[in-house]
């Protein structure tokens, strides 16, 4: 128990139209209880819970290395977006593939590898 109120109330609700497609969690990230939906056989439940152990340390060496190329493969893809020749060969690549639905996923699937951060 936490502050008094149970880390886990369960309740049946009939939602309304505004959350009868709402799953996931919904919170502020300071820790603050949050509203969860879960859906089991049909049913679907909304549960009050806690934020267990939010993240308030800083990153790690890894975390941040990471951070770090993906930032510079965002603004990679972003410099060749603003050439026309290398965004037609990103473009004439997707096109030729199944694996990615979108085209900024396959750019960055294929600048990804060859960033270094």
């Amino acid at each position: 128990m936490q502050g008094g109120i149970p880390a886990k109330e369960t309740m049946k609700v009939k939602l309304n139209e505004m959350l009868s497609e709402a799953h996931g969690k919904m919170c502020g990230r300071d820790g603050s209880p949050i509203l969860a939906f879960n859906s089991r056989y049909g049913i679907q439940y909304a549960y009050h819970t806690h934020v267990v152990n939010p993240r308030i340390a800083d990153p790690s060496e890894t975390q941040a290395a990471k951070r770090r190329k993906f930032a510079a493969t965002v603004t990679a893809i972003k410099q060749k977006k603003a050439n026309p020749t290398e965004w037609e060969a990103i473009k004439e690549g997707f096109k030729n593939q199944s694996k990615y639905k979108t085209l900024w996923n396959y750019a960055f699937a294929v600048i990804y590898p060859t960033v270094t951060a």
